[in-house]
C-alpha cells in the first residue's frame, strides 16, 4: 500500500475514475491507482477537489492536512463507527480506578521495556556509560512501575525513565553532522529532535486510526488526562510504539547516513510561533522545560520528508511474530489488532484490558 505525500505549494489532488491525481498548475504530474493508497498527506496549501474527497471518503482512506513544516492541523474522517456499546463500555470501564490504573500500568510498562529493548541491542562503543546506567535504571523503572499504587506515581515512573532513555540515546548517534545532545520540542532545535518530532506526529495519527476503527473514543484514556483537545487514548497507546517504530526508525536513518544537513531546514522561530498551542503526541517525554528559543527551531525540509516517510511506510509494513500466536503480521496490524482487543477487554468488564506490543 502507499502512502502519497503532496508537498509542492499550490498542488491538486483530484480524482479521475479510479486514480487519485496529483497537478501542479493545472498539469497532472502524477496519477496512483485509488485501490493501492492507504494514507495520503497534505503539506501546506495543498487543494482537495470534490471528487478526491468522494473517492477518499468513500475508501475510508485516512487524510491528514499539515502546515508546510510537517505540523499536524486536521484529518478528513469517513463516518465514525456505529458501535456505540463499545464507547459506553469504555466509559464505565475508565471510571473504575483499577481498571484505569491497570491500563496506564500496560502502557508505561510496555513504553520502558521497547526502550530497555532497543538500548540493548547497542554494541561496542555505542554502548557506553550513559547507555549502561540507563538499563540499569529502566530495568528497576519496571519495577517500580508493577509497584505503583495509583496513575500520577506511573507518571513520575514514565518520566524518570525517558529522562534516563534520552540521555543513553544520544550516545547511540554516530552520524558526524547530525548530533542529539537531549529531547527538546516545540519547536525543535536540532535535526534528531525534528525527525522525533515529526515521527511521533504522524504515529499518534495512525493510533488514533485504531482506536477509531476498534469504535473507541479516541479522547477518554487513562494515563493522559483528558481535556484540552488531547486524544488521551490515543496518547496512551502509542507510548509503547515510540521506542519500538520512531525512534529506532531515526537512529538508522541517521547512523546510515540515508539523512544529510540538507535534508533540514532551519528558518527560525516565526512570529506568533511561541504562542502556537503544544503539538500533540508528545504528552510525557519527560525533557523539561518547553521553552522555545529564537531563531534555533529546525524541521525536515521537503527532502528529508519524502526520505523519512518511504522509511516510515516501509516500517509499518515489517512483519513480527504474534506475541501469543507466533504467526508473523504487520506492525500495522498488529497496532490495529491491539485496539480492537482493548474494545473487546472494556465490553467484557475485565479488569486489566490491554497487553502491551512489547517486540524484541
Amino acid at each position: 500500500m502507499t502512502l502519497l505525500a503532496v508537498q509542492s505549494k499550490g498542488a491538486r489532488l483530484d480524482a479521475r475514475e479510479e486514480a487519485l491525481t496529483v497537478s501542479c498548475s493545472g498539469r497532472v504530474v502524477e496519477s496512483f491507482p485509488a485501490h493501492e493508497v492507504s494514507e495520503v498527506h497534505c503539506y501546506g496549501a495543498v487543494e482537495v477537489g470534490a471528487a478526491a474527497r468522494r473517492l477518499l471518503l468513500a475508501r475510508g482512506v485516512d487524510v491528514l492536512f499539515l502546515t508546510p513544516r510537517g505540523e499536524y492541523r486536521g484529518r478528513l474522517l469517513s463516518p465514525l463507527s456505529a458501535h456505540g456499546e463499545r464507547r459506553r463500555a469504555q466509559y464505565g470501564a475508565l471510571a473504575r480506578p483499577e481498571v484505569a490504573l491497570n491500563l496506564a500500568r500496560a502502557c508505561v510498562r510496555g513504553k520502558v521495556q521497547n526502550a530497555r529493548n532497543l538500548l540493548a541491542r547497542l554494541r561496542g562503543e555505542r554502548r557506553g556509560r550513559a547507555v549502561r546506567a540507563a538499563l540499569a535504571g529502566l530495568r528497576q523503572a519496571l519495577r517500580r512501575c508493577d509497584e505503583a499504587s495509583c496513575v500520577e506515581a506511573l507518571r513520575g515512573v514514565e518520566g524518570h525513565a525517558a529522562a534516563l532513555y534520552f540521555e543513553a540515546l544520544g550516545e547511540a548517534f554516530v552520524h558526524p553532522e547530525l548530533v542529539f545532545s537531549g529531547r527538546n520540542r516545540r519547536p525543535p532545535r536540532d535535526p534528531i529532535n525534528a525527525c522525533l518530532s515529526f515521527g511521533y506526529t504522524l504515529l499518534l495519527r495512525r493510533v488514533e486510526s485504531a482506536v477509531l476503527a476498534a469504535g473507541l473514543d479516541p479522547y477518554l484514556g487513562a494515563l493522559h488526562e483528558p481535556g484540552r483537545s488531547k486524544p488521551a487514548l490515543a496518547l496512551d497507546l502509542m507510548e509503547e510504539l515510540r521506542p519500538l517504530l520512531v525512534d529506532r526508525l531515526v537512529l538508522r536513518l541517521v547512523n546510515t547516513r540515508q539523512l544529510a544537513g540538507s535534508d533540514f531546514e532551519h528558518p527560525g522561530l516565526a512570529s506568533g510561533l511561541a504562542s502556537a498551542p503544544p503539538q500533540p503526541g508528545e504528552a510525557l517525554d519527560g525533557e523539561g522545560s518547553d521553552a522555545p528559543e529564537a531563531g534555533r527551531a529546525v524541521y525536515l525540509a521537503p527532502s528529508g520528508r519524502s526520505i523519512f516517510l518511504r522509511a516510515l511506510a516501509a516500517a509499518w509494513e515489517r512483519r513480527f511474530p504474534h506475541p501469543e500466536r507466533g504467526d508473523r503480521y504487520t506492525l500495522r496490524a498488529l497496532v490495529e489488532e491491539r485496539a480492537l482487543r482493548l474494545a473487546q477487554a472494556f465490553a467484557e468488564g475485565s479488569e486489566d484490558p490491554h497487553s502491551p506490543l512489547v517486540l524484541p
